[in-house]
């Protein structure tokens, strides 16, 4: 397992947790969580229900757990939030952030030193910095040419298998392009996209790579990978089996290792949000999996038990498809 993932990456967030001086560093890791949320570009939305008390702190949520990104730029009227901070200059983000009544605990200062660290190090926050641009180069052109502005949008993922030099794409980076036009000039898959100004929220799904990255931008600081069913191992030694699981990949990221510095030991309470997180997204995977696949399962021990519930006039259960879960799935 130690080579499954090049976690090298992860020294250039050094010193964002520990080369503070001791007043800002304390409060960076007391206040971890809003200062990742604040800078967050997809925001996590769960029913989180923290117990009360004076025992030690404990993250607790219901139900499922969804993962949604917005446009660029905030509806009319609005705050910026998520990404739409991250293009903002550092200056003017941090005072919009320190500003606000849920960060008023944190330091203005804090947050322009993650802005900057962000900007230099996370390629997805260039990207959206980088489509911001064209957004104001297509703007100030259609100006000048007495035109109406052509829409901007930015697609991740892009399929590699797609022929980039038939489309006009207007300017790309290592883990996004930009498209200036109609949403028909955009080739192949688009997993996600990104629109100028939308008030809709997009869902990622908890499959995609993007989904860690976008949501925990101080433990990825880099932009790496998060798990995606895709992922295998680098020297795998059976020929057989060779992709990563959920379970094995976040196993992985938790390891202590001498001498090699992990964000995720040091962030407090938004390692535990970080982990409830992957735990429920091990557990939607599962579930997904025996959804999936009933006709494989050996349910003849409980097909009675289904004919009797089928025949049942007095089952009053909500309308909607039967799934009988398997006798591994312990919930």
């Amino acid at each position: 397992m130690q080579h499954i993932i090049d976690r090298s990456t992860l020294l250039a967030s050094h010193n964002v947790y520990e080369a503070q001086k001791d007043g800002d560093s304390k409060n960076f890791r007391l206040h971890i969580r809003n200062y990742n949320n604040a800078l967050a570009m997809a925001s996590m939305a769960a029913h989180v229900d923290i117990p009360q008390g004076f025992g030690p702190y404990c993250f607790r949520v219901h139900g499922q757990v969804y993962h949604t990104i917005g446009g660029l730029r905030p509806p009319t009227g609005q705050q910026a939030q998520c990404a739409q901070v991250l293009i903002m200059d550092t200056g003017a983000a941090a005072e919009e952030l320190a500003g606000r009544t849920v960060n008023q605990s944190c330091q203005k200062n804090i947050f322009a030193s993650l802005h900057n660290v962000l900007k230099e190090s996370n390629p997805y926050v260039r990207a959206l910095r980088l489509m911001s641009q064209v957004v104001e180069d297509e703007a100030r052109n259609a100006r000048s040419e007495g035109r109406d502005s052509r829409p901007v949008r930015m697609v991740f993922n892009q399929s590699s298998t797609d022929d980039q030099r038939r489309y006009n794409a207007a300017s790309a980076n290592e883990v996004a392009i930009v498209y200036v036009g109609d949403e028909d000039v955009i080739p192949g898959d688009r997993f996600l996209m990104i629109h100028e100004n939308s008030g809709n929220l997009r869902l990622i799904s908890y499959l995609d790579k993007l989904c860690d990255p976008l949501t925990y931008p101080l433990l990825f600081p880099t932009g790496e990978d998060g798990w995606h069913p895709e992922m295998q191992r680098r020297n795998s030694t059976s020929p057989r089996r060779n992709r990563i699981t959920q379970k094995e990949y976040y196993s992985y990221l938790l390891f202590t290792r001498h001498q090699i510095f992990n964000p995720l030991h040091f962030a407090g309470k938004l390692l535990q949000q970080f982990m409830v997180d992957s735990w429920l997204k091990i557990e939607m995977n599962r579930l997904n999996f025996v959804r999936h696949n009933q006709h494989n399962l050996r349910l003849d021990t409980v097909r009675g038990l289904q004919d009797y519930m089928l025949g049942d006039n007095d089952c009053d259960g909500p309308p909607g498809r039967r799934v009988i879960l398997s006798a591994t799935f312990t919930g």
